[in-house]
């Protein structure tokens, strides 16, 4: 079922990185690029914006502003703008000193290289979080993150979000009823947070990443960012409120 998911949106892959596809240097070319460009991001960024870019990092709680979504820098109506990003990125387009108003880091004496490689990295993960994206609806994504619900989280979650039926049984920490995430937050999900604590998860507990699941079965970014919002959306389907 995931490996069809893959196929299903491969097409997407092609809209990424234009730049790069206009020149059509080999795919290992690309990939090495991307790969390149994911260490640094993963070195300089995710602190704050998390491993999944979708702002929730392990230093948001002391930020003034939880860090934006990176992933949604481009729309189906507005395409991904590579020099703004690099401005935004560099420092070009925000107020000094640094870190007022933002408390981002500028990379003006960063090399060209790491930034092309980061603006480069930072286009291939452009999606449309929380939906729908075009062409699906959130329904449908809930459809299709059932069966990596199945895949990927029975076993300690259960089939129902309840937790393990099995007698005594205990993961880590304990593992937390799934289906009463709304209720334990005030009656809503906060789908940026759920989607980071899916692809990311807690370091203080024994749940594996879901991203880095995903990658060892050689998803590409995309890929596994639209899968783990699609299992996102199952959670946020089966809440008791």
């Amino acid at each position: 079922m995931v490996l069809r998911r893959c196929l299903t949106w491969g097409g997407v892959v092609l809209m990424i990185t234009p730049l790069l596809l206009a020149a059509t240097p080999p795919a290992s070319t690309q990939e090495s690029a991307l790969e390149t460009g994911r260490a640094i991001y993963l070195r300089e960024c995710a602190s704050c914006h998390g491993n999944a870019a979708t702002g929730y990092g392990p230093a948001w709680p002391v930020l003034r502003q939880p860090p934006p979504d990176l992933t949604v820098l481009s729309r189906h109506d507005r395409p991904f703008e590579g020099k703004r990003v690099r401005d935004l990125v560099i420092g070009h387009m925000r107020r000094v000193p640094p870190h007022w108003p933002s408390e981002m880091p500028y990379w003006r004496h960063a090399p060209d290289s790491e930034l092309d490689a980061l603006i480069a990295y930072l286009e291939s993960v452009q999606s449309m979080p929380y939906g729908p994206y075009k062409g699906i609806t959130i329904n449908d994504q809930a459809r299709l993150g059932a069966p990596l619900y199945q895949l990927m989280c029975t076993t300690c979650h259960g089939e129902d979000g309840r937790g393990p039926k099995q007698s005594g049984y205990v993961v880590g920490h304990g593992v937390p009823d799934l289906t009463t995430i709304a209720a334990r937050s005030g009656g809503t999900i906060d789908m940026r947070r759920l989607y980071e604590a899916i692809a990311r998860c807690s370091d203080d507990t024994t749940m594996p990443s879901t991203q880095r699941s995903f990658e060892r079965w050689g998803m590409s970014p995309i890929e596994a960012a639209r899968n783990i919002e699609d299992l996102a959306w199952y959670v946020e389907s089966i809440q008791r409120r």
